[in-house]
């Protein structure tokens, strides 16, 4: 489900970008439209309008994925919905030529001791073997 979500904040991080284009406007302003019907708090629902209209910045995203896992947390048919909604998009932008939106935030760390990994999610590179 992270994948999801991961994907859905990289293309409301370009969705300006995105909108400009005559191949996937359409298909954005649909994902604008599923979110805006699933969000049902009018705060996260004026947020979503600041992404619309390119007033966003990071804090914006990060409260509108928050609020897109714990709706889709348990909801199978939502995450089967937007993943179909984020492969249309997708599709479009292959046709398009526009390279895809990927956003991947994984981290495999292996090995023995104490590893510190900073909030910014950046690896310490001081690791101490005790």
């Amino acid at each position: 489900m992270s994948n999801i979500i991961n994907q859905t904040g990289a293309v409301l991080e370009k969705s300006a970008e995105l909108l400009k284009n005559p191949a996937l406007g359409e298909a954005v302003t649909g994902l604008f439209s599923w979110l805006g019907n699933i969000f049902i708090k009018p705060s996260v629902k004026e947020k979503l309008e600041l992404v619309e209209q390119n007033k966003h910045n990071d804090k914006i995203i990060a409260v509108l994925m928050a609020n897109l896992e714990f709706i889709l947390e348990g909801n199978e048919d939502l995450q089967n919905q937007l993943t179909e909604k984020l492969k249309e998009l997708d599709l479009l932008m292959k046709q398009a030529g526009v390279s895809t939106i990927t956003k991947t935030n994984a981290i495999n760390l292996t090995g023995n001791g104490n590893m510190q990994i900073g909030s910014s999610g950046n690896i310490n590179p001081f690791i101490h073997y005790e």
